[in-house]
């Protein structure tokens, strides 16, 4: 995972091998940061139709788990979009929060975790129309 090769405190690098491989490591060239935005909004698009349609036809848990995916491949647009190499899953929530990101970000997150198809489809909405 690149985080682990970037992030830390470095004590000792005498030959330099892993200063090189950090500024190598530093980001995504632009042109692949930018397919990669793509990617998570084409992700994003494809599946927030789903999780509506799925809870109109009485199906909880595939709303539910839509619900999460599109959850998760927000919370790695908002790390690509600052330019954060994402951490491992357990972390992203506790990094997530330190992101500079506007606040109602990870509250209409939130909303979207609290069960509720209706409020999650209309928090979903709402930061998607806001932060286009």
């Amino acid at each position: 995972m690149a985080l682990e090769v970037v992030g830390g405190e470095v004590f000792e690098d005498t030959g330099g091998a892993l200063t090189a491989l950090r500024a190598a490591m530093d980001w995504y060239p632009d042109d692949l940061w930018r397919y990669l935005v793509a990617c998570d909004w084409r992700r994003i698009d494809q599946e927030l139709p789903l999780m509506g349609r799925a809870a109109d036809r009485g199906d909880d848990l595939g709303s539910r788990v839509i619900a999460a995916r599109l959850v998760d491949a927000t919370m790695h647009l908002g790390f690509l979009l600052c330019r954060a190499w994402p951490p491992y899953a357990k972390w992203r929530g506790t990094l997530f929060g330190r992101l500079p990101l506007p606040p109602g970000v990870a509250l209409n997150l939130a909303h979207v975790r609290s069960g509720d198809p209706v409020t999650a489809r209309l928090a979903l909405a709402t930061l998607f129309r806001t932060y286009r």
